[in-house]
């Protein structure tokens, strides 16, 4: 493959001077080594690590033990200062910041899709870090791709020639060029595409709900685009629209696209199961089929399509449905829950259901494939593959599979779990078959039941990281997928400690005290203490995955949010915990539900948000200061940040991002984001705030000339963790693509960790006690951009006379029928006697007051889960 990787291995002796060089020539660090003489190599089939943005992949060796090396000392070497005479990041030297280090252990990272070539020669695996190219035969790597976004799916061109791989949520497709290794972006396309047979064009499908003015769903537009391969631009851009009744509890998205062998056709199928048909040259709508008894039948049920291409495709629906079909004013309606599942075969030449399975038995059916060659339907259970021939309409046999396989089907299970993915190997009739989960790859031959052969990929991933301090050395603290903890060196990309197993799965957080010898990590339902010279926690404390996490290293002090939740994952207590930072003792408590936080660097100061609005306290006292009026309407809190002394609040609302002053809610400047904001952070001085959006592109944003100073694309997805070095040197950032990266000048690693910042820029005073005066001054935007309507909570809900109707009423009633309260009948947007009974056994089963109103908390935990 032309992007097979070359590997070099440094001499252990040359490491340090080689590296200072790269540094002061190319900003990027060196190959991270972990210093274990027991260190055993990884299999063949592993990936080798990550650790700089370069062409050079450094080795990957396991540590089998908890190891410490002391860092090595400073070069004696001066490195002299860059052309702006300064090495802190700020307004002047925005414009040089460079990447200076990179940790990305896996290039796939957690797998979401994998699918063969069409000649069968090559197995493409997706992940947010990557696309792997497997040999068809022995699973061996034979190439890697890198992405620029998470994608959530990849496919080949009919000819071979063509990769695709297409991100849902930034509606970008990436296509690369087998045959010399090019590649290129195309925006705007969609969240789901295909190449034509000759892959020439690109087909994306979008959809779009649509809202009446008094808040009610209306009518679903799908948009079909057309590109040219070659040239990126858009041929054609229409638009279908249809119409699905109030009560169906999910958006109907288009889950597979589909063109004809002669290129001239293409049809998209949604998760109702409703096909539609599409002409390529005028790239209008020809027709659709739409069947009314599954429709009117399928109340919380969804399909799934088979992305095989050729003369044929499947769809199968899982129609879950209650019967009598009745509403809750239907007198004597006692509604049953039902379930059947309906298979159908389609002719990708034309618009025609060439087959209908209706199977009314217990089976639970996980995933279905066809095998073109003979138009052989292949159903997934726990235990077996059922081979279905279509044309008979019956099943000609049941395969068992071996227990792990079965295992997979049966871990997968829980509403959390991400199931096997599977994909049928091309003229093989259905024998061979590869399947996938957590890291491991197997092809299964179903005729002599047997593995063929399995690869296990390095899925571990950077989930966590923290910057501080280790003797007088910058040092990055990385929490990875599968537990472990990593010291990290970001001059020289030394490991220097490593503690295996720190937690059971992967760690969610990580915190280094100011002192450079405390670390605070959590994950698997607790927070522990270490001391770096120690291989044993000093301190424990429960935490669960799913509550809040704050350090302040250098006020010296952890906010932990301590969260009860039932059976059913309803939230039932929230409280927030102070903790020192270097001893784990509590300090108070405050019993509220808080989705974001931060605290001042000196310490003094804490602002909360809850249910959309953002709190100050006073942190010593827990005093209660006030609460800001937000600017962006129609939007929801993202992440919150205070300024070193507090003097000014940043809030990031979906994609804008509003600076103010605590003192008089007076907006002093907005930025607005290309997606979403995930993460903002001030760097000590105060005069510079840096923002993460879910998209993986960084803002540096000026302060205190209350501008944007630059972005650029920093990862490939969404930034979870952002922070400036104490000496306003450094700037980390962390993602989901499972790296993370050090930013600032080059040679700005290797230098001495310099003091903490002293504040340079203030909005005004810190937080005054008296009442905020009327805000006068207004903003400085920086091209606004418009946000998406959220639904949300608004007013109490309950039985009244006359009954309460409207839009909020209906998704109450969506969701509870969701969680299993089936009492309600179909929804229909009335607040009725039946759904005053779900409501009221729904606050019994979960602990709340039975009072049968729904008002914010009850609300908040129905939505919350």
């Amino acid at each position: 493959m032309p992007l097979r990787r070359k590997h070099l291995h440094w001499q252990a002796g040359m490491v340090l001077i080689l590296l200072l060089l790269s540094t002061l020539l190319s900003a990027c660090g060196g190959s991270p080594k972990i210093i274990n003489e027991a260190s055993s190599q990884p299999t063949a089939n592993q990936i080798e690590s990550q650790a700089q943005p370069s062409s050079s992949q450094p080795t990957n060796t396991q540590p089998s033990t908890t190891t410490r090396t002391p860092s090595p000392m400073p070069s004696a070497t001066a490195i002299p200062l860059p052309p702006s005479g300064d090495w802190a990041i700020t307004a002047d030297t925005a414009s040089l910041i460079e990447n200076l280090y990179e940790m990305k252990l896996s290039k796939v990272g957690d797998v979401v899709d994998i699918a063969w070539s069409p000649d069968g020669k090559n197995l493409a695996v997706l992940g947010p870090a990557g696309i792997l190219m497997l040999d068809g035969e022995t699973l061996e790597i034979n190439g890697e791709f890198q992405v620029s976004g998470r994608n959530s799916y990849v496919s080949f061109s009919a000819n071979n020639q063509l990769l695709v791989a297409t991100n849902a949520i930034t509606y970008q497709t990436q296509i690369w060029n087998l045959a010399d290794g090019s590649s290129k972006m195309i925006s705007n396309t969609g969240h789901l595409s295909a190449i034509s047979p000759d892959g020439k064009i690109l087909a994306a499908v979008e959809d779009i709900q649509q809202y009446s003015a008094d808040g009610y769903p209306g009518p679903i537009q799908v948009f079909l685009r057309l590109f040219d391969v070659q040239s990126g631009k858009m041929i054609r851009d229409s638009v279908s629209s249809y119409t699905i009744s109030d009560w169906v509890s999910f958006f109907p998205d288009t889950i597979g696209l589909y063109f004809s062998p002669d290129g001239k056709t293409v049809q998209t199928v949604n998760a109702l199961g409703d096909v539609r048909s599409w002409n390529i040259n005028s790239g209008q709508l020809i027709n659709t089929s739409v069947n009314p008894y599954t429709r009117e039948r399928l109340s919380s049920g969804f399909c799934q399509a088979d992305h095989t291409t050729g003369n044929s495709f499947a769809v199968m629906c899982e129609i879950a449905y209650m019967d009598p079909p009745c509403i809750e004013n239907t007198p004597g309606c006692e509604p049953t829950a039902k379930g059947r599942y309906e298979v159908g075969l389609w002719d990708a030449n034309r618009l025609q259901r060439k087959r209908n399975l209706v199977i009314k038995d217990e089976t639970a059916y996980l995933d279905v494939a066809l095998v073109p060659e003979n138009d052989v339907i292949i159903l997934f259970t726990l235990e077996s593959l059922e081979y279905w021939n279509a044309t008979a309409g019956k099943m000609d046999k049941s395969v068992p599979t071996n227990q792990t396989i079965s295992n997979w089907f049966k871990s997968s299970m829980c509403s959390t779990c991400r199931k096997p993915i599977t994909a049928v190997k091309p003229g093989t009739n259905g024998e061979v078959i590869a399947i996938s989960h957590e890291g491991k790859v197997i092809l299964w031959n179903s005729a002599d039941q047997t593995e063929m052969t399995r690869a296990i990929l390095d899925l571990r991933q950077v989930t966590s990281a923290s910057m501080g301090t280790l003797n007088n050395q910058p040092v990055l603290a990385v929490g990875l997928s599968d537990g472990s903890v990593m010291m990290v060196n970001p001059a020289s990309g030394d490991i220097l400690q490593t503690i295996e197993a720190a937690h059971e799965g992967k760690v969610g957080n990580v915190a280094l005290g100011a002192d450079g010898n405390t670390l605070i990590t959590t994950g698997a339902g607790s927070a522990k203490w270490w001391r770096l010279d120690s291989v044993e926690p000093f301190h424990v404390e429960a935490f669960d995955h799913r509550s809040d996490f704050l350090a302040n290293p250098f006020a010296g002090v952890l906010a932990m949010s301590q969260e009860t939740f039932d059976q059913k994952n309803t939230l039932l207590d929230s409280r927030l915990m102070l903790v020192d930072f270097y001893t784990g003792k509590s300090r108070p408590i405050m019993d509220s539900w808080i989705a974001h936080l931060s605290i001042s660097l000196d310490g003094n100061w804490l602002a909360t948000e809850r249910l959309d609005k953002v709190s100050l306290w006073n942190f010593n006292t827990l005093e209660w200061i006030r609460d800001f009026e937000l600017p962006a309407n129609n939007t929801y809190i993202t992440a919150i940040a205070l300024n070193p002394d507090s003097s000014a609040l940043a809030v990031a609302q979906t994609n804008t991002i509003s600076v103010m002053d605590v003192n008089t809610n007076t907006i002093i400047t907005q930025v607005t984001a290309e997606a979403t904001i995930n993460q903002i952070a001030f760097d000590p001085s105060g005069c510079l705030l840096a923002a993460g959006d879910n998209n993986g592109n960084l803002y540096l944003i000026d302060a205190k000339n209350r501008k944007l100073l630059s972005n650029w694309a920093a990862h490939a997805g969404r930034i979870n963790n952002l922070s400036f070095s104490q000496d306003g040197r450094l700037l980390m950032s962390q993602a989901e693509d499972g790296s993370v990266r050090l930013w600032g000048q080059a040679g700005a690693s290797a230098l001495p960790t310099g003091e903490l910042l002293s504040l340079a820029c203030k909005a005004s005073s810190p937080p005054l006690t008296s009442t905020p005066v009327t805000p006068t001054a207004t903003p400085t935007p920086v091209t606004p951009t418009p946000t998406p309507t959220q639904v949300a909570y608004y007013r109490p809900l309950a039985l009244s006379d006359p009954m309460l109707t409207g839009n909020d009423v209906l998704q109450l009633q969506k969701r509870l029928v969701q969680l299993g309260y089936t009492q309600i009948g179909i929804p229909d947007g009335i607040f009725g006697p039946k759904t005053d009974q779900a409501v009221r056994q729904y606050q019994q089963d979960n602990g709340l007051v039975i009072d049968g109103i729904v008002g914010p908390l009850t609300w908040k935990q129905l939505f919350g889960e």
